[in-house]
């Protein structure tokens, strides 16, 4: 699988075990490969520093493809939103849209956006879920019709029914 390779060299990078494309002998002795991909994906959004990690967090409950207005909306140290984006693309976690300087990210693969989700315990999901959904109707106010639908899911996920009922009308309203 070649994306488990590609985790499994960044795994060793991160380590120490690689330092610009040699190998410390010494070291990879004692390596342990995990035996999936999830593990190494895991073991590499464990080590993200306290802000990176955050910022991964709210950007996984926002979906595969998010923008850094709603992640600066939401995120307890708003002023290192920027900085953490810029080290979770150098680690290759995330990517930036191809359009420059938009502010639309994606995660490099939907694995990573999912297993960022499922390390949120539940109870933590349930409120991003609420404060993605009201910073997308504050921060989208002037095309929220074209987020109808994300956000009937994200108040679905939050809990709050009858908002999430609200927006899956007005989506079905758009549809026809």
């Amino acid at each position: 699988n070649p994306l488990y390779l590609h985790e499994i060299v960044r795994d060793c990078t991160d380590n120490g075990l690689m330092l610009s494309g040699k190998y410390e002998v010494e070291k990879i002795v004692h390596f342990k490969a995990p035996l999936m991909l999830k593990q190494v994906i895991a073991s590499r959004l464990d080590r993200l520093q306290k802000q990176e990690h955050a910022t991964i967090s709210v950007a996984a409950v926002v979906g595969i493809t998010f923008h850094d207005i709603i992640l600066k909306d939401i995120c307890d140290d708003r002023t290192k939103v920027k900085e953490s984006l810029f080290n979770l693309e150098k680690q290759g976690l995330i990517e930036r849209a191809l359009d420059g300087d938009s502010g639309n990210y994606s995660f490099s693969n939907v694995l990573i956006q999912e297993i960022a989700y499922e390390m949120i315990l539940p109870s933590r999901r349930k409120l991003l879920h609420i404060a993605v959904a009201r910073s997308m109707e504050k921060n989208y106010l002037d095309r929220i019709h074209h987020f109808y639908g994300h956000l009937a899911y994200h108040f679905s996920r939050g809990g709050d029914i009858k908002l999430s009922e609200r927006y899956l009308h007005l989506s079905g309203k758009m549809a026809l």
